[in-house]
C-alpha cells in the first residue's frame, strides 16, 4: 500500500513557520537548513512537512492541513490561553467537528479528535 510520507509547503518566513508549528502545533523538527531557508517539522507518526521560503499562493486559505490531537477541547483552550488566535471554537463544521485557525501565511488548519468527530456523524 502506498504511504503519505511529506509535504513541502512554501512559507513566507521560514523561521516564523518553524516557530509557529514547532510553538503552536507541537511538531517536531527533524532537520533545519537554515542557509537553505527550509525546515522539515514531523508528527508523532513520522508525517513530515517541509517548510521552505518561497512564493506563497495567492490564496492560502484554499489550502487546509488537518491535524488530529487527543482533545480538541483542550487544544483549543490551551492555545487561546496562550494568545494563538483561532478562526472558530470547536464546533459542527462541513468537515466534521474540531476547531480551525490558521498559520502565519494563512493556510487553514484544522483539529480534531477521535472522540468527538464520531459524535457529528
Amino acid at each position: 500500500m502506498t504511504r503519505f510520507d511529506h509535504l513541502a509547503v512554501p512559507v513566507g518566513d521560514y523561521a516564523v513557520s518553524k516557530q509557529w508549528y514547532v510553538e503552536t502545533l507541537g511538531l517536531e523538527i527533524e532537520f533545519d537548513m537554515e542557509g537553505g531557508r527550509m525546515v522539515a517539522v514531523r508528527d508523532t507518526h513520522d508525517f513530515t512537512l517541509f517548510l521552505y521560503q518561497g512564493e506563497v499562493p495567492s490564496n492560502p486559505s484554499a489550502f487546509m492541513f488537518t491535524f488530529s490531537v487527543e482533545d480538541v477541547h483542550a487544544f483549543y483552550r490551551t492555545r487561546s490561553a496562550q494568545g494563538v488566535p483561532f478562526v472558530h471554537e470547536p464546533k459542527t463544521v462541513d468537515w466534521g467537528f474540531g476547531a480551525e485557525l490558521s498559520d502565519p501565511d494563512g493556510y487553514r488548519i484544522a483539529i480534531w479528535d477521535e472522540q468527538t468527530m464520531p459524535k457529528t456523524r
